[in-house]
């Protein structure tokens, strides 16, 4: 899959056939290897940095799939923070598709509804949705822009 042409499908909770859940060969074959065999290995972390995705993998599933948008978390991400470049694919929301770059607070209030979660610091806005069977955890920086999106069941 080419970085423009990723749809993270949020009612479905996939991206093309990698979905939660799916077998981890998924992300192999359709993104390639990840950028550390060491992480895949040891924590189970999937990191594919030039995309601005990040997947997690436990018992060969995947449980939990991430797109960073702007300024990715150092802890999560470790050595590879610098390489991270912004999601270049589409999110699709319950009222249509949307680039990265348009996605605001407002934008998942209006099609998620109230959140099941609000954590609000000096940095960050977390809202935690619940789409489904799946969280939605979403983070904005001050000025409401997307910062991060993650699902899992």
């Amino acid at each position: 899959m080419q970085p423009a042409s990723l749809t993270l499908d949020l009612g479905s909770a996939r991206m093309g056939t990698i979905a939660l859940g799916a077998p981890a060969r998924l992300l192999a074959e359709n993104l390639g290897p990840p950028v550390s065999y060491w992480l895949m290995r040891q924590r189970g972390w999937w990191l594919y940095p030039e995309r601005g995705l990040s997947f997690e993998v436990k018992n060969d599933r995947i449980i939990s799939m991430a797109i960073v948008v702007a300024q990715p978390e150092t802890s999560l991400l470790q050595r590879f923070v610098d390489r991270f470049q912004p999601f270049s694919g589409l999110v699709r929301l319950g009222h249509g598709t949307e680039r990265t770059s348009n996605l605001q607070e407002r934008t998942f209030r209006e099609a998620l509804g109230t959140p099941v979660e609000t954590e609000r610091d000096r940095e960050a806005l977390a809202l935690t949705f619940r789409v489904g069977g799946v969280h939605v955890e979403t983070e904005f920086l001050p000025n409401g822009r997307l910062k991060h999106l993650a699902l899992f069941p």
